[in-house]
């Protein structure tokens, strides 16, 4: 119900923009709908399990992607163009093969 509430206040947050009911928008109003614009679910996220990453489905869990062994990411940002481009709605195959 709260996030119902802070998507509806989202839509008027602006600076001198009043409720629904014509009321101000209180600070925390304006913080609570800040928080709910900016996040946002992912499809696949980076996940580590047995020292190695891998992409996952975030709603399911299902593996979908681990790079093989003699690429060895080291850190997480190196994934960052791979989930970027899956996350926006792209094939997987095309990002596999962009990473590898």
């Amino acid at each position: 119900m709260m996030l119902d509430y802070a998507e509806a206040v989202a839509m008027s947050c602006q600076p001198g923009r009043t409720d629904r009911l014509g009321w101000p928008l209180s600070s925390w109003q304006r913080a609570l709908a800040g928080i709910t614009t900016l996040t946002r679910a992912e499809p696949f996220i980076l996940d580590k399990a047995a020292g190695r990453f891998r992409v996952v489905e975030a709603a399911t869990g299902r593996e979908v992607y681990t790079p093989p062994t003699f690429l060895d990411p080291q850190s997480r940002a190196e994934f960052a163009p791979l989930l970027a481009l899956v996350n926006s709605g792209g094939r997987l195959i095309d990002a596999v093969m962009a990473f590898e």
